[in-house]
């Protein structure tokens, strides 16, 4: 298991490594690290794997886009890594869109934001779509069910032989 962080650049680098000390190493790091919302240089990152990978790897990358126009330059950047590795997006699930969208609206207030979460779900839904269509593997879960379905998603990626 290796660790690449990054945003406008590569922040730190673990090449893959077995044993539990590489687990430990790459927890403490993912402990430090702390949230941007700015668009990370998706292509120096898989230009950075792609010099130093040099055996087909499953590379998992925990992002998220707001919308179609927000992961294209992920989409072409995938050009670069995907025909040597297998990669996987995960992305979280907001359950708090989710309740919005379900809400029946009591107040005009409501209606807004409403309409703003479909819209927003839909965009999404639509994106995630486009994605599978593309062959892009892909795990969608809550924060609570990320680890497992992560776990899953690997396990049929490995029955499957696609490694």
């Amino acid at each position: 298991m290796g660790l690449l962080l990054f945003a406008e650049e590569v922040l730190a680098y673990h090449p893959p490594r077995r044993g539990l000390a590489q687990v430990y190493r790459l927890a403490e790091e993912l402990a430090r690290v702390q949230g941007r919302f700015l668009e990370p240089d998706y292509l120096l990152a898989f230009e950075h794997l792609q010099r130093r990978l040099h055996r087909r790897s499953l590379v998992v990358f925990f992002t998220d886009f707001w919308d179609v126009d927000s992961a294209r330059p992920w989409l072409r950047s995938m050009a670069a890594l995907a025909p040597r590795h297998l990669p996987l997006f995960v992305t979280f699930a907001d359950p708090g869109f989710w309740r919005v969208a379900r809400r029946w609206p009591e107040k005009e207030s409501e209606v807004f934001e409403k309409a703003l979460a479909l819209r927003w779900l839909e965009e999404r839904a639509a994106m995630l779509r486009e994605m599978r269509r593309q062959g892009l593997h892909l795990v969608e879960a809550t924060p609570e069910e990320m680890a497992w379905e992560v776990v899953r998603r690997y396990l049929d990626i490995k029955a499957r032989s696609l490694l």
